[in-house]
């Protein structure tokens, strides 16, 4: 049975990449030769080409978790801590109705068909347990009734010039934009891990790298000030995500590349993003740094599946994402959860 954490961040600065799982651990990789070289992360790696055992870890997108005050002027205390979760992209077919008039269930089926639930980007722990246990009605009933201010992502306008590195001097006309997102100081991001193999995730010491991830810095500009985070507590277990025995599909909280061990059935709901992928680090500054676009499933995309599996998803093998470096891949290993898909 594999051990769910929950790693927990306060944005410190602005942040101009996206909180994608296979970025995570694409800085996590480079941490890795950081502390012990090229052949340990080549082993590291390895582990997810394996079919016949599993990984160390999965992980999620960014999830977002708010405060919530007794009184937002005064602030006296906090009412109400509250862990978001990326809503469920549900599809039930129109034809099963029967009913000729609105009834509870035509209801209920309008809203799992995103007609009510779109303007919910963003689900309760509790309405996310709903979902995975197939209380498909006790989640309307919540959901309708939900009053809760959602946290997101606020953006601002950067302008900068660019520097000629020759004579240290700016260019002249040369400005360019960018849009940094900032949370506000009751908002934490937060990543579930889910540990899959504990010996590989202790002898790679997972905690320590995917700690030092956020403490040196993420994405776009890190070395810049942004992207900076610091550790909130410690990486703690998570027990509030309750999965059903007996499930006959899964939902994916990171970007996911399908695998053709994956046991998908006709029925799956989803969403996607074609990922243009950089080379990180001082390879960023080699010849050709992009890698081939690849398209991802993300956060709230659900699979039947045949198969009932700790893990979904694959890495690509070396030089499948850039023909110029044989060492780069790709992760589509997300965190993902089962549940019981309604027909």
């Amino acid at each position: 049975m594999a051990t769910i954490k929950k790693l927990t961040l306060e944005l410190k600065s602005g942040l101009l990449s996206d909180l994608h799982s296979d970025t995570v651990m694409g800085h996590f990789c480079w941490r890795l030769i950081d502390y012990f070289g090229d052949d340990k992360v080549k082993e590291f790696i390895s582990l997810y080409h394996k079919t016949n055992s599993s990984p160390p870890f999965t992980i999620s997108n960014g999830l977002l978790e708010k405060d919530y005050w007794d009184d937002e002027t005064k602030r006296n205390k906090i009412i109400r801590t509250e862990l978001f979760f990326p809503r469920p992209l549900i599809h039930l077919k129109k034809s099963e109705l029967v009913e000729a008039t609105k009834s509870k269930k035509d209801l209920i089926i309008d809203f799992l068909t995103n007609k009510e639930l779109k303007s919910f980007d963003l689900l309760t722990t509790e309405q996310f347990n709903l979902f995975i246990k197939g209380e498909l009605e006790k989640l309307y009933e919540s959901v309708i009734n939900d009053k809760l201010k959602r946290p997101k992502f606020e953006s601002d306008l950067k302008v900068s010039v660019e520097i000629d590195r020759s004579s240290l001097s700016a260019r002249e006309g040369q400005l360019f934009t960018y849009h940094p997102k900032f949370l506000d100081e009751d908002t934490r991001v937060v990543f579930l891990i889910k540990i899959l193999d504990e010996n590989t995730y202790k002898y790679f010491e997972c905690e320590k790298i995917l700690k030092n991830v956020f403490e040196i810095g993420f994405g776009k500009k890190k070395t810049s000030g942004f992207g900076q985070f610091e550790i909130y507590g410690d990486i703690n277990e998570f027990n509030e995500i309750k999965e059903p025995t007996d499930t006959n599909a899964f939902i994916t909280l990171g970007n996911y590349l399908p695998s053709s061990e994956d046991g998908f059935v006709e029925e799956c709901s989803y969403d996607f993003i074609v990922k243009y992928g950089r080379l990180g680090e001082e390879k960023s500054l080699s010849k050709n740094p992009f890698k081939k676009p690849l398209v991802l499933f993300t956060p709230g995309s659900i699979f039947r599946t045949s198969k009932v599996k700790e893990f979904y998803g694959r890495v690509t093998q070396g030089g499948y994402v850039s023909e110029y470096d044989p060492d780069a891949v790709q992760f589509g290993i997300p965190f993902t959860l089962h549940f019981n898909l309604v027909s």
